[in-house]
């Protein structure tokens, strides 16, 4: 398991279906292996970090300020092993994203080898609410996401395809170093971060 994520997350089929058909969609999932109280760290998002913006058609990018993301992939696709936060789809229409993303551009109470000033790009996901055990997690993608590969038979604007991104304070966030120092872990992968010259 990567040290970088937390231990109780598990990736399975998703509960998401067809709108128009009711089938079950056949790609995977991120579910809660415990209950988990709001604020929870989940881990960075962690891939290919490059600068500027995205402009191409993958389905698993997260653009950030002024990077994006972009998980690496194999014939088979994104390995839901190495990249278990990449399998959280976003949330059904009407519904609110029970995970939240949070950009990090300073090392402070996130990377615990890097002095705390240090400028850094990193994305850190969150619960904004209290999930229970074997619950799926959703997150809203953002507005810059293109949704190209949704389906969208009658022409919605694509942000009509997907239900609302959720709130959480930063008051309310645990730190990426509190998960550290609970878990023993204190190593984060460089496919988690890019750290930028002072």
């Amino acid at each position: 398991m990567a040290p970088y994520i937390r231990p109780f997350l598990a990736v399975a089929q998703t509960t998401l279906r067809d709108p128009t058909s009711g089938e079950q969609y056949p790609f995977m999932g991120l579910y809660a292996g415990m209950d988990l109280p709001k604020g929870t760290f989940l881990g960075f998002y962690s891939g290919d970090i490059k600068d500027g913006d995205y402009k191409g058609r993958d389905s698993y990018v997260f653009q950030l300020s002024d990077v994006y993301i972009k998980p690496r992939k194999t014939r088979r696709g994104v390995d839901p092993v190495r990249y278990p936060l990449a399998m959280c789809n976003e949330p059904r229409p009407g519904e609110t994203a029970n995970v939240v993303t949070t950009e990090f551009s300073t090392a402070k109470d996130v990377i615990a080898t890097l002095k705390p000033k240090t400028k850094i790009a990193a994305l850190g996901f969150y619960t904004c609410r209290d999930v229970q055990g074997g619950e799926e997690l959703f997150v809203h993608y953002g507005k810059r996401y293109h949704r190209r590969h949704y389906a969208n038979p009658d022409g919605l604007d694509p942000l009509d395809l997907v239900g609302k991104p959720g709130k959480l304070l930063k008051t309310e966030r645990e730190t990426p170093m509190q998960m550290a120092a609970t878990f023993g872990l204190f190593y984060v992968d460089k496919e988690c971060y890019v750290e930028y010259e002072e």
